[in-house]
């Protein structure tokens, strides 16, 4: 019915580093037992280009982090790159969108990574530095798209394997969908 039956917050020692990027994505384990979410840019306690993402225990309400490596973004002011969307693949693989801020011929950064969990343990905060993930490229956005717009910002992955992406326009101008095959098999 939509009512709120818990909320979760981030460790105390984390929120104290955070900014106004938060959670850009978010999926579960195919159990249920573990929630992901990306957390689009840097916060104030992350190295230089990479950015967390987190995992939930919600049968102990514990928080365990790995990082994930950006790309260099654009050489222009104020241009920065970080995560869209976060969408399980399989039990150890997610994928993600990594674009930068950047439209028209100054839009360089629009891929579609995927990343895998296998083998790495996350670090709870404060406790170490989490596990970097290994990216691989699965598609350059910008090849898709034309008049290069700014705001990849969706994605879900169809029963039948099927990818659809979208923009997000901030209310001004037109949002497109692409339907992509199976890009994950």
């Amino acid at each position: 019915d939509g009512s709120v039956v818990e909320e979760v917050r981030l460790p105390a020692s984390l929120e104290a580093f955070g900014t106004t990027s938060g959670f850009e994505g978010v999926a579960t384990s195919a159990d249920g037992s573990q929630v992901y979410v990306a957390i689009q840019r840097e916060w104030g306690d992350d190295e230089a280009g990479f950015v967390k993402i987190g995992r939930y225990t919600p049968a102990t309400g514990t928080w365990a982090f790995y990082r994930y490596p950006l790309e260099t973004p654009p050489t222009i002011t104020n241009a920065w790159v970080g995560l869209s969307e976060l969408v399980r693949v399989n039990d150890t693989t997610f994928a993600v969108i990594e674009r930068d801020n950047q439209a028209g011929p100054n839009a360089l950064v629009k891929h579609l990574t995927t990343f895998s969990i296998a083998g790495l343990t996350p670090v709870a905060h404060g406790t170490g530095t989490p596990p970097t993930v290994t990216k691989t490229l699965v598609r350059d956005l910008i090849a898709e798209d034309g008049v290069r717009l700014e705001k990849f910002e969706g994605m879900t992955i169809l029963e039948n394997g099927r990818v659809i992406v979208s923009t997000d326009n901030d209310g001004f101008g037109e949002t497109r969908l692409y339907r992509f095959g199976r890009l994950f098999d």
